[in-house]
């Protein structure tokens, strides 16, 4: 996914980079330079993205995945 391609997605999720990155578990700088291309955008991300544009997954779903990695002490971040 090209950073276009990720700010376009963004924007048809009605995402902010901000509230992305709350949403994945990352720092919102680092949703910000996906944005901008200085920093490769994972391949995880890009699925995700793609999964919320069909609607097989929603925002809040990933949260709580991501809620219960870290209660569970093995938090993994995407990035």
């Amino acid at each position: 996914m090209s950073a276009a391609e990720y700010r376009k997605a963004l924007e048809r999720n009605r995402q902010t980079y901000a509230l992305f990155a709350h949403v994945i578990g990352v720092d919102a700088r680092t949703a910000r330079r996906w944005g901008d291309g200085s920093r490769k955008i994972p391949a995880v991300v890009s699925g995700v993205l793609r999964l919320m544009l069909t609607g097989v997954i929603k925002p809040r779903q990933i949260r709580q995945a991501v809620r219960a990695e870290e209660i569970d002490g093995a938090k993994r971040p995407l990035a």
